[in-house]
């Protein structure tokens, strides 16, 4: 189970939530790359997310 978590990249997360206030400053003055790199940005994160809800259940999900 370690190593399973281990590859989910979990320390990216806090890292990434630390990111997001780059593009809170920057309001809607932003150009197309910026846009691009924020909305990469919260794709990683929710992706971090649902690779953590993954692994937390995976063992339930095996069960089943």
């Amino acid at each position: 189970m370690v190593v399973i978590i281990d590859n989910a990249m979990l320390d990216w997360m806090s890292q990434l939530t630390q990111c997001l206030s780059i593009w809170i400053d920057k309001g809607l003055d932003m150009t197309d790359g910026e846009l691009i790199l924020a909305r990469t940005n919260l794709g990683s994160i929710v992706e971090c997310w649902l690779k953590f809800f993954y692994y937390v259940y995976y063992d339930d999900y095996q069960k089943n």
